[in-house]
């Protein structure tokens, strides 16, 4: 009955789009939060309008839409479409799964339960010593600061062009469809030289 989505990250559109979707027998299940000149029956005459929300999914559309995100989520919704969904699935999980079992050889254990679903690969970071842990947290940042473990080696993925996140104890990396095999290996060759 209910479908809600940000435009960004596995969409590949702007901040601030997203999709909404309300079958028509659950919209009187949801109250909107706002009223506006968009969602309110009126004659474009607003004084005085009794602000009855619209029946249709407009009910939640408060005010004006925000073209630039619209038009930059349309476009991105054309490219995944023009790709194909089950291309890029098959190429969001080839590359996940590359990456799950290079840093497995390797001898980095992985968090994400196989066989790999999704693009997201949940990697336990490895035991850095002191004395190279301490290098790794202060590339870049003032003197007093020092990164845990995790922090340290977020940190120095992300000065080596890397982007990854960390998650509850975890760094988190989510290929994607435009991602390539060298890309893959990299990662896995940069993660492995912390061993």
């Amino acid at each position: 009955s209910f479908l809600a989505a940000d435009a960004h990250k596995w969409m590949l559109g702007p901040e601030g789009a997203a999709i909404f979707y309300c079958a028509a027998e659950a919209r009187d299940l949801l109250e909107p939060l706002e009223s506006g000149w968009m969602n309110i029956q009126h004659a474009r005459e607003f004084r005085g309008s009794p602000g009855n929300l619209l029946a249709d999914g407009r009910r939640f559309e408060a005010g004006s839409l925000s073209t630039n995100t619209i038009y930059g989520a349309t476009a991105s919704l054309a490219l995944l479409e023009e790709t194909g969904i089950e291309e890029i699935e098959r190429e969001v999980i080839r590359l996940a799964t590359r990456l799950a079992d290079g840093l497995e050889r390797s001898g980095i254990s992985i968090g994400t339960p196989r066989p790999i679903r999704s693009g997201i690969v949940a990697a336990v970071p490895p035991v850095v010593d002191s004395e190279r842990l301490k290098a790794l947290s202060t590339q870049g940042l003032p003197a007093n600061v020092r990164l845990s473990s995790l922090g340290a080696i977020h940190r120095w993925l992300e000065h080596k062009g890397v982007v990854c996140a960390s998650r509850e104890g975890f760094l988190r990396f989510s290929p994607h469809f435009y991602n390539d095999d060298g890309e893959v290996d990299r990662v896995i060759d940069l993660m492995a030289s912390l061993l």
